[in-house]
């Protein structure tokens, strides 16, 4: 008994379909996280290492 090819090829590019959406959320969320993790290095670097810059001026000269 012989199986129908445009069937079968139906079948197989639904499946490439379903497979290559799965994998691109798969990268939406890498990205996410690495953009997430960024922004939080970002805030720690910035409010818990302040850079120390001392340029020889008073805070009050206005410089």
């Amino acid at each position: 008994m012989a199986i129908n090819p445009v069937i079968w090829n139906g079948i197989i590019s639904i499946y490439i379909i379903i497979y290559c959406i799965s994998n691109f959320k798969l990268m939406q969320e890498v990205f996410v996280y690495i953009i997430v993790a960024a922004a939080i290095v970002f805030l720690i670097r910035k409010f818990f290492f302040s850079s120390k810059k001392s340029s020889g001026c008073n805070p009050d000269c206005n410089c």
